[in-house]
């Protein structure tokens, strides 16, 4: 007589459903979870407290620049403003790092659990840096368009023995320059878009787990989207160092010729009492000679019949930061006070004012690089070390405004090109938060473009609308 034992449905089903190994990897899963997740808190953490302290630096480099003696709501302002930027960069950093670390340890099976939080953590923080970075961006513009900035004109005139007035078609020709290089960067926007998108059509097409709807996809696309980005810019960014800069042109070097060719000076404020000087004083005494004397000038200067076309004697450092006195900055605004005042004035007016501001300007600023002002003079200086790490002054200037020898590359920071990281690090949050929302690569890349050529062609604008006025030269010149 045979026994029957009763069973449990529920138990038979688990027993189906449920093998040892799916268990083991459960529990694997949530170990892996809460270890990430606590990976990311504590690498955020220790980032964000470097991104506070780097904060401070730059605030306390930013108000010495701005002439502030003391903190002040500006200062704040810029703190903050700092902060929110190092904390963007802080985010991108961990999210795109611990997200490849996700994918490289679990490939396309990730567990659920892990990337449903992941994701969502994910899609809030880049909101919020992509906000930070705008904001960070909209002011560097700003800053870049309000900067001051002036073309010192070094000929004399009857130098060539003609008339004895000079002619500003030189002056002209390196501010149109000057105009074009504006919104010059390290990366080609047109290339770059159109790598990423080719590869990541390439991906999508021959990998479908790439391409899922679900949240293993989604975080796939992430991971791979941002990585693809990030590898074609840095890419872009070494061939154009190492190769296009040093072979085939390199436009700010090129600027730099073009002044010492031309025999202008340009000499930019990019904050009230700091800012950046190209020295384009000619080593020939002039610039306004026919093709034949020019090229026999260039060909005495290639054989080294000439000094070199640097500020201080025997040196060809043509670059320098400078840090000026109150005293030379209310000189400054007190030159350019009566074209503020004016605004409402008949055409003839204002034309007769600029030029005679422009010729007051000019004559001030060759004065004092010629060390011909009794009560404003300048000491040229080397960069200390921790000036490098940090890119900022520890040297305030009282008396005497501070020349320190500078990177060829350094004025670039009045620049486009000299942002290139801010700018980068825009495109890819713009670039992640556009792909996860609409799961779009197609879309991500074209939004991405488009943001940035308005941000450039708004940069353009208001540029060398600020070009025109600051330097005195009609806007209908800069074409």
């Amino acid at each position: 007589m045979s026994t029957t034992v009763p069973l449990n449905v529920n138990t038979v089903a688990d027993s189906v459903t449920t093998s040892p190994s799916e268990g083991a990897t459960a529990t694997t899963a949530s170990i892996v979870c809460s270890g990430i997740g606590n990976g990311v808190t504590i690498s955020a953490a220790v980032f964000a407290v470097f991104a506070f302290i780097n904060a401070c630096v730059q605030t306390s480099g930013w108000r010495r620049r701005q002439g502030f003696p003391y903190v002040e709501c500006t200062t704040i302002f810029y703190f903050f403003l700092s902060f929110c930027d190092n904390l963007a960069n802080v985010i991108l950093v961990v999210g795109l790092g611990y997200s490849t670390y996700l994918f490289a340890a679990n490939g396309n099976a990730g567990n659920g659990e892990t990337i449903n939080i992941l994701c969502a953590t994910f899609v809030i923080a880049v909101g919020i840096a992509f906000l930070f970075k705008l904001v960070h961006v909209i002011y560097v513009i700003y800053e870049q368009s309000t900067c001051d900035i002036f073309l010192v004109d070094w000929e004399k005139p009857g130098s060539t023995g003609g008339s004895d007035k000079v002619s500003i078609w030189r002056c002209i020709f390196v501010a149109n320059e000057w105009n074009e290089i504006q919104t010059s960067r390290k990366i080609s926007t047109h290339f770059q878009m159109f790598i990423v998108l080719f590869v990541l059509s390439i991906i999508n097409a021959n990998v479908p787990a790439f391409a899922k709807s679900d949240d293993d996809g989604a975080l796939n696309r992430f991971t791979i989207g941002g990585l693809t980005y990030v590898i074609a810019a840095l890419t872009q960014i070494l061939y154009y160092k190492l190769f296009h800069e040093r072979v085939i042109k390199d436009q700010m070097r090129d600027f730099m010729d073009l002044c010492s060719v031309c025999n202008v000076s340009v000499f930019v404020l990019s904050h009230n009492n700091f800012g950046y000087y190209i020295h384009g004083r000619s080593v020939h005494g002039k610039a306004d000679v026919d093709m034949s004397e020019l090229s026999h000038m260039l060909r005495r200067e290639e054989e080294g019949l000439v000094p070199q076309r640097g500020l201080i004697s025997g040196s060809d450092s043509q670059v320098f930061e400078i840090m000026i006195p109150h005293l030379m900055r209310q000189k400054i605004d007190s030159i350019y006070r009566p074209l503020q005042q004016n605004i409402i004035q008949a055409q003839k007016e204002k034309q007769r004012d600029s030029m005679k501001v422009h010729n007051i300007m000019k004559t001030f600023l060759q004065a004092f690089f010629d060390h011909a002002l009794l009560d404003l003079d300048y000491i040229v200086t080397e960069k200390l070390f921790f000036e490098k790490v940090f890119g900022i002054n520890f040297q305030e200037a009282t008396k005497n405004a501070y020349l320190t020898i500078a990177d060829d590359y350094a004025f670039t920071n009045a620049l486009y090109y000299g942002n290139e990281t801010v700018l980068l690090s825009f495109d890819i949050l713009l670039f992640f938060l556009i792909n996860i929302t609409t799961d779009n690569y197609v879309i991500a890349t074209a939004v991405t473009y488009l943001i940035g050529e308005v941000l450039a062609k708004l940069r353009s604008e208001v540029g060398c609308h600020n070009l025109a006025k600051k330097t005195l030269i009609e806007k209908i010149f800069l074409i």
